[in-house]
């Protein structure tokens, strides 16, 4: 898990985090999702990339949840830091006075990175899955957590194979 402060030393300008959305983006090269090109130049920002058969200029954040930010990516990332690493999240009212944006800018892209993070729980997972523990069982009243209340609790344990085909 990355520290916050790591968040900060890694991704501290938007050059930084528009290198690292194009390595995301194009990890086996650039393709062009008009043509099909491979081959393309710089596009009229230094992380764009222009294809050389359609002239097509194809944006890092084009079709993620950064595209038509109204804010830094620098703030961005860092917001997504907080939603994704704090137990309850955080309030759109928290986002916009914690990071001095508009509370509307806030709701959007928090919006954002919910569906975001909703699209990865379809996708089945794959490899060598382990899973430690959990606790199994309804809840009691006045108990909480896994050491309190182990009466009608059973404790399990799994290490599974889950392949691209299911179980």
């Amino acid at each position: 898990m990355l520290k916050l402060s790591e968040l900060r030393e890694k991704y501290n300008s938007e050059e930084a985090c528009l290198l690292y959305l194009s390595e995301l983006k194009w990890p086996n090269g650039y393709k062009c999702p008009k043509c099909g090109c491979k081959h393309y130049y710089k596009g009229r920002k230094y992380y764009f990339r222009k294809c050389q058969n359609c002239d097509f200029d194809e944006s890092p954040t084009a079709g993620t949840l950064f595209h038509k930010l109204k804010f830094s990516m620098v703030t961005a990332f860092e917001i997504i830091y907080w939603i994704t690493q704090t137990k309850k999240g955080m309030s759109i009212v928290d986002i916009a006075n914690h990071f001095g944006i508009n509370q509307k800018s806030a709701w959007r892209f928090k919006r954002k990175v919910q569906i975001a993070m909703s699209g990865a729980k379809r996708n089945k997972l794959s490899g060598n899955v382990e899973i430690d523990e959990f606790m199994l069982g309804s809840l009691e009243k006045m108990a909480q957590g896994r050491s309190l209340g182990k009466k009608h609790k059973a404790l399990v344990g799994i290490e599974t194979m889950i392949t691209r085909d299911g179980i």
